[in-house]
């Protein structure tokens, strides 16, 4: 186990904030199937008992995040140890989600999170699931696991009736096609194997099965729950509460997350009544490191970090035997970014898969968390976190700082505000590869209304909507787009009055950065209606020409969830390790 230094426990109360408790990371369970676990302390040193916080699944898990943190550090504020985690084969934790057994996985991570909080002796754990995180807890509970009083948050009554959810707002979102691989049940946020979704499919909140004793708390939405749902608050004879804006909380309809603040407190002040034990000094066990197994089936090993003067979350993951500057030889690094207030996992958790697979070809890896997205900053009320801002520069550049291999060379991959972040770091001469994927900002003058606004219009989403194409700004973008010579058309992308690819990419080839744009259908449609193919043939009349690669899919979707835009990321990806002669790369 790795000691944790007084410096590092500093580190994590600077993280947590200025507030009355501690947020410590660390690694739960043994390797290499460890469990990625968030523990919320009081800053007394002592709880009179404990929470389990059990997560949803698939994109709700990860929309989540910021307010399952909110509540955890509100109930450490009243004095009880509150454990986060990670399912295996989600989030963090250890192995792939695909796996035929990711059900008993996910509840063996219930045991695991169960037990660390046990070997506390703060009483028998509280537990609150969220959403499909109240199957997981009744799963558990149908194996006599003895917990304290147990929350219900906005509860599904079946996993077939959450897999049903889901799988409509993929098909929605995303789409179908017949590339997906045999055997697959892709959503939003993971994919299940077909085994897996039919297991899933089969959990239900079944009282004769998990029991009636104890104390529940059922929080549904105005107007009650589900006939399931219903039928099971009855049997157990649970306290009721009706909690609104769930909606934009885990299934909101861009990319803001709205935390109900309502909610959180009123769980929190029936979990405050409920524990009742007496005050116990806790002092948990702390690991900041853990070595996983990478796809291909060797070894690497992650690393919690925080970075920069606002501690930034983050997770490095390296090679086997990797020894870092100065003690050892510099490796590549490659440096990932989110796109909007999506966490460091990237879509469909590819970040996290794709890290792992970097780290087996022998180069370092590095995702994170900017200010108020995901693991990093205290989490506000009416919080806000701007993807083309000066503070998101900032950040880029303190995550680069921690990638950056010196002499052996960085690559930066980033989804939509993600892309034009990677597109930033190579401006200013931080990157050797720089990948792109689904740009749709393509100017370096960000207007007020951009940095600030929450709308998706605001934040640089294509207008292609009937509407707009009738009005007059519409009708004036069509006519200038197909009139305008291409050299003024220029200079209004320069002066940031509409997007201009060129205006983007020409700073990257002028520092020599290889750029590769990977476009999913409807970007790539942006990409040519914004004249960027005449802004390729511009600046491929320099000598020598400059290293940019146009990837455009047959399928795909522009947060870049499809199956196929993430290959094609992996790919490029993968092919610049393998260009940098890193050891052992899986790229084909």
């Amino acid at each position: 186990m790795t000691e944790v230094t007084e410096e590092q426990r500093n580190n994590d109360r600077a993280a947590a904030g200025p507030v009355s408790h501690r947020e410590v990371h660390t690694y739960l369970g043994t390797d290499p199937d460890a469990v990625f676990g968030a523990l919320h302390l009081p800053a007394s040193g002592r709880a009179r008992g404990s929470v389990l916080l059990l997560p949803s699944l698939a994109k709700e898990q990860f929309d989540a995040t910021r307010g399952m943190r909110r509540l955890a550090a509100q109930l450490a504020d009243r004095g009880l140890a509150v454990l986060r985690i990670d399912y295996l084969g989600t989030g963090d934790s250890a192995r792939s989600e695909d796996g035929d057994d990711a059900v008993e996985e996910w509840v063996a991570s219930c045991r695991t999170g169960l037990a660390y909080l046990r070997a506390l002796n703060a009483g028998p754990p509280a537990v609150v699931g969220l959403r499909a995180g109240c199957l997981m807890a009744a799963r558990m509970l149908t194996e006599g696991q003895e917990t304290g009083p147990v929350v219900l948050w906005d509860p599904v009554s079946s996993g077939r009736t959450f897999l049903r959810e889901q799988r409509a707002l993929y098909l929605m979102a995303v789409g179908a096609d017949d590339r997906s691989a045999s055997g697959s049940v892709p959503l939003i946020g993971t994919t299940l194997s077909a085994t897996a979704a039919a297991e899933l499919s089969g959990l239900r909140l079944d009282p004769e099965k998990i029991g009636t004793d104890g104390r529940w708390l059922v929080a549904t939405r105005p107007g009650g729950g589900d006939r399931g749902v219903e039928a099971f608050a009855t049997a157990v004879d649970a306290d009721r509460l009706d909690v609104e804006h769930m909606a934009e909380f885990v299934q909101p309809s861009d990319y803001l997350v709205r935390i109900p603040d309502d909610a959180i407190d009123a769980i929190t002040d029936w979990l405050d009544t409920a524990a009742t034990g007496p005050e116990v000094p806790v002092d948990p066990p702390i690991r900041r490191t853990a070595r996983l197994s990478d796809p291909a089936g060797g070894e690497v090993t992650e690393s919690i970090e925080y970075l920069g003067p606002h501690s930034l979350f983050s997770i490095r993951t390296t090679p086997p035997g990797h020894r870092p500057e100065p003690a050892g030889d510099a490796a590549p690094g490659v440096l990932f970014f989110a796109t909007a207030n999506d966490t460091h996992h990237g879509p469909n958790r590819e970040w996290v898969r794709l890290a792992r697979r970097v780290a087996g070809t022998g180069v370092v890896a590095v995702r994170f968390d900017r200010r108020y997205a995901g693991e990093s900053g205290v989490v506000r009320r009416g919080e806000r976190a701007h993807g083309y801002s000066e503070e998101a520069c900032e950040d880029a550049d303190t995550a680069a700082a921690a990638a950056d291999p010196g002499s052996a060379g960085l690559a930066a991959v980033g989804v939509c505000s993600g892309s034009w972040l990677t597109a930033y770091l190579g401006r200013e001469s931080r990157l050797d590869a720089a990948v792109l994927v689904n740009p749709v900002i393509w100017s370096w003058r960000t207007k007020r209304a951009l940095r600030n606004a929450d709308g998706p219009d605001a934040q640089g989403v294509p207008r292609s909507d009937p509407a707009f194409q009738r009005s007059f700004r519409g009708r004036v973008k069509a006519l200038l787009q197909s009139r305008l010579p291409y050299p003024a058309w220029r200079l209004l992308g320069i002066a940031g009055i509409t997007q201009v690819p060129e205006v983007l990419l020409r700073p990257l080839a002028d520092a020599d950065v290889h750029t590769t744009v990977v476009l999913a259908p409807p970007d790539a449609e942006w990409f040519t209606g914004q004249r960027g193919a005449e802004g390729l043939r511009s600046l491929n009349r320099r000598s020598p020409a400059p290293r940019i690669d146009i990837v455009s899919t047959e399928f795909g979707d522009h947060p870049a969830y499809h199956a196929e835009v993430r290959a094609a990321v992996a790919e490029s990806v993968l092919r610049w390790c393998s260009d940098r002669g890193a050891v052992g790369s899986d790229h084909e």
